[in-house]
């Protein structure tokens, strides 16, 4: 069976694998049989552990929003370095 990964923390899609049907109970609770939905361009798989479903969320606000829960600063997508 088709087995897909999020993270933890922000719920972000982070890829699948195949694994043996008996096995599935034993994995983390980092795992879910549901498959993420199809994500258009700027968009990113975010799953709800409490719903047991995926959300397609903008990835710019994931970006910002995963950046401050780490403490990082947050940056405007559109300003560049010189």
């Amino acid at each position: 069976m088709k087995i897909y990964f999020f993270d933890r923390d922000s719920g972000i899609y982070q890829g699948e694998e195949f694994e043996d049907d008996a096995l599935i109970s034993e994995m983390d609770d980092a795992t879910t049989v549901v498959p993420p939905p199809s994500c258009n361009r700027g968009e990113i798989a975010v799953f709800d552990l409490v719903a047991q479903r995926w959300d397609i969320r903008n990835l710019a606000e994931v970006s910002r929003q995963t950046r401050a829960v780490a403490g990082a600063p947050a940056q405007n997508p559109d300003s560049r370095s010189s």
